[in-house]
């Protein structure tokens, strides 16, 4: 979606399987007006708040998350481009999750990724 300053990020893929105890990762294109924006990732569980996972600059190729499961890192290959990378999956990481320019999930909200871990039977 855009923002009042024609910024605009958008999933690659709005939805996302895997099992448990794989790597999994999600992915968003933008294109940023801005000298230097910052990228959020945020994922939603259930009815609850958004809950922040990391925060990361347009400019930077990567970024470990500031949230306190290391599982989650961002990448960012090229420009226009970012991944958010979750080593190992599990049932408990199934949420809405939400790629986000600055003004973040509240000023400038963009399609979510439903991600549906799904366990080995």
């Amino acid at each position: 979606m855009a923002s009042g300053l024609g910024n605009v990020i958008t999933p690659i893929q709005t939805q996302v399987f895997a099992s448990e105890r794989s790597s999994v990762t999600l992915s968003c294109n933008f294109n940023a007006s801005g000298f230097t924006d910052y990228l959020h990732w945020y994922r939603q569980i259930g009815q609850s708040r958004p809950e922040f996972l990391v925060l990361t600059y347009s400019t930077t190729t990567e970024a470990q998350s500031s949230h306190e499961d290391t599982r989650f890192t961002v990448n960012i290959p090229k420009g226009g481009h970012v991944d958010l990378l979750l080593s190992t999956a599990a049932v408990a990481d199934t949420a809405v999750y939400f790629c986000a320019l600055q003004p973040t999930v509240k000023g400038n909200p963009c399609a979510p990724y439903n991600n549906q871990t799904q366990g080995n039977n």
